[in-house]
């Protein structure tokens, strides 16, 4: 968004800066989570990286674009690029996005400018500082409380749909659930649990085997002292 025309933004423009800066915090606290909040090097490109905004200057378009999508694509890309790829934290990051949001804006604004502030120091990706996350400081000041609260409640209540999945009352759907990611995670996971079981299984019947060696071994050889009378 840009910082001079804020009050004539239209609504599919203000939903459309509000999934910037859902993904823009999503690479923001994977970063803080997988550095323990002490930035490194890589860092910036970290944060770029899984940024659809900043590594390929994605533009949304409401309603189209939605918050599943924007969560999807963000996952999918933390499981992709990083050294560090677990749907486990990728799902524990989207619950700080949420919390981050429902705190309001002060939270918000601090986290965009630690953010900010890792980004400056790259001799690259210190110009996403001018294109991105300036104009969405400066917006998110001047947006109300409760609009922000109300669109990390949007977020919040995706997340609950997990824990509702495989109650007997459950009719809602995980939108962020594995199979939803297009990244055959469901099978792969199949096929490795089944080829581990196959390995467990085959280290048994070895064992096994060898057992039978030593107990036939054994049992072929007996001792006995007769003595010279």
């Amino acid at each position: 968004p840009s910082s001079n025309n804020h009050h004539q933004l239209t609504p599919e423009q203000h939903r459309s800066a509000k999934l910037t800066l859902l993904e823009l915090l999503f690479s923001y606290v994977y970063d803080h989570r997988t550095t323990d909040g002490d930035p490194t090097v890589e860092s910036s490109w970290t944060i770029m990286i899984l940024s659809p905004s900043l590594s390929w200057l994605e533009n949304y378009h409401p309603p189209y674009d939605d918050i599943p999508n924007v969560l999807r694509w963000c996952i999918r890309r933390s499981l992709i690029y990083p050294y560090l790829r677990s749907y486990d934290l990728a799902i524990m990051v989207v619950q700080d996005v949420s919390t981050i949001l429902m705190k309001g804006r002060r939270v918000v604004i601090r986290c965009l400018l630690q953010l900010r502030k890792i980004m400056e120091k790259s001799e690259v990706h210190y110009l996403f500082n001018k294109l991105y996350v300036d104009p969405l400081i400066e917006w998110v000041q001047k947006i109300e409380e409760k609009d922000i609260q109300d669109f990390g409640k949007e977020v919040n209540s995706i997340l609950a749909g997990r824990h509702k999945v495989g109650k007997e009352e459950c009719t809602e759907t995980f939108l962020l659930d594995k199979q939803f990611l297009d990244m055959g995670l469901v099978g792969l996971e199949e096929s490795m649990l089944m080829s581990s079981s196959d390995d467990d299984r085959g280290d048994d019947e070895e064992e096994e085997h060898n057992g039978d060696e030593e107990s036939r071994s054994s049992g072929g050889f007996s001792y006995h002292d007769d003595g010279d009378d």
